[in-house]
């Protein structure tokens, strides 16, 4: 089958401009070609996802006879980190294995979606902070596992909201609208490495200096990779979503909403703007259990430097490359490059600094005004400015060497 490593498409149509202007044909001029998206690669990814919510169905049987019956006790603590964990590690470097996938993006995919979300989930169980409701039925708790996105809950009642046939209309819509703009931007951003400022240190280097981090060109350079990460994460769970909606007839929770121009403060960034997903299963895995005796600011550090181990964790499955491909070396791009491990851990560390700030000296006056007399623009701007000079240290290995292979599912404008 198609193993998604090299394109291989073929322009489904091109425009010459000299010719169509009434000129004779020179591609040297200018001449413009459309790969339309791959289909197969949307399917392996819904085949993968599938198959990684099998497994976590069953994971969901163990912790709601084992570890909920158990709660409180070494045996529910034993049956989490010893059995569940072990699973959830070590399905993403099974499946790469048995199916020989090469692509990085599916490969991210495969280790993020199921082993990130149970293991924290299963740490909710085990600390006793899941959502309302969800353990009140072995059905309802397997839903609450196996949704790749979060569930809505009835306020009241905790039961799962049904979706309605216009809300799933809605969710393919917004994929289908969405496909085209991420392919836009790759094919506008793509030749040129997604950094089209000039600077005098390229992003993926450890060796800028100060006046580095701070120059026009580097902080420009992070927005563009920043943007096309949010556009990334938003295209595929808006896919998730209504694959979701399709599949279960449940409502999910939007997991990016537009946190680069829309976020009023770091706390709202990370918060309710940023990966909400992650943001619930991270309070409430890490943050909560933490905060019941410890200061918010230590909690929040722990919840940070949570989410700096697994994305260090996620790099490394998704560069994982199995022995039968490891001397195929024009087949396996992605075993010429290993990534220098440690920037997610700083990185997302220096965000907890600024949290930590934020609940200090959010409640000056200077800051208060500033949040209520600015346009949102103008906030949103100042609130990404707090992480984009070093925001390169979690960017730049999933552009450069992991996004590049999402560009089959997306069209793209070739030009020449």
């Amino acid at each position: 089958y198609d193993k998604l490593d090299s394109d291989d498409r073929q322009p489904l149509f091109s425009l010459d401009v000299a010719s169509w202007l009434g000129g004779p044909a020179d591609s040297s001029v200018l001449t413009f070609g459309v790969l339309v998206p791959k289909p197969a690669f949307w399917l392996h990814v819904l085949a993968l996802v599938l198959l990684e919510v099998g497994v976590v169905c069953i994971v969901a049987i163990i912790n709601y006879k084992l570890i909920i019956r158990w709660r409180g006790t070494a045996s529910a603590y034993l049956v989490g980190f010893a059995v569940v964990f072990p699973i959830c590690l070590s399905l993403p470097y099974v499946i790469i294995t048995t199916f020989g996938i090469r692509n990085m993006v599916i490969k991210f995919a495969l280790a993020t979606i199921m082993p990130v979300l149970t293991i924290f989930h299963t740490m909710e169980t085990m600390f006793d902070t899941t959502p309302p409701g969800v353990e009140s039925s072995l059905g309802q708790y397997m839903l609450y596992l196996a949704s790749p996105l979060e569930v809505c809950y009835e306020e009241k009642t905790h039961c799962a909201l049904r979706v309605t046939k216009g809300e799933t209309q809605e969710s393919l819509l917004e994929f289908g609208l969405m496909v085209p703009v991420v392919g836009l931007y790759q094919s506008i951003l793509g030749p040129l490495g997604y950094e089209p400022f000039v600077t005098k240190v390229p992003l993926g280097s450890i060796d800028h200096s100060v006046l580095d981090l701070f120059s026009l060109g580097h902080l420009g350079n992070n927005l563009m990779q920043t943007l096309l990460l949010q556009l990334y994460l938003t295209a595929f769970s808006l896919g998730l979503k209504a694959a979701t909606n399709i599949a279960v007839g449940v409502r999910t929770k939007h997991i990016m909403d537009n946190p680069l121009l829309g976020s009023r403060s770091p706390s709202d960034f990370w918060g309710k703007k940023w990966n909400t997903l992650i943001h619930g299963v991270l309070k409430r895995a890490i943050f909560k259990p933490v905060r019941r005796k410890f200061p918010r600011w230590v909690a929040a550090f722990a919840a940070f430097a949570a989410s700096g181990f697994f994305h260090e964790w996620i790099l490394r499955a998704t560069f994982f490359v199995p022995d039968q491909c490891a001397d195929e070396y024009e087949l396996c791009q992605e075993s010429g490059f290993q990534p220098a491990y440690g920037k997610n851990i700083v990185f997302f560390l220096l965000n907890a600094m600024t949290i930590s700030l934020e609940y200090v000296f959010g409640g000056m006056y200077l800051f208060q005004w500033v949040g209520k007399n600015l346009p949102r623009p103008v906030i949103s701007l100042l609130v990404v400015s707090t992480a984009l000079p070093y925001t390169h240290l979690f960017t730049t290995d999933y552009i450069n060497h992991i996004l590049d292979d999402g560009k089959f599912g997306f069209p793209l404008i070739l030009m020449a």
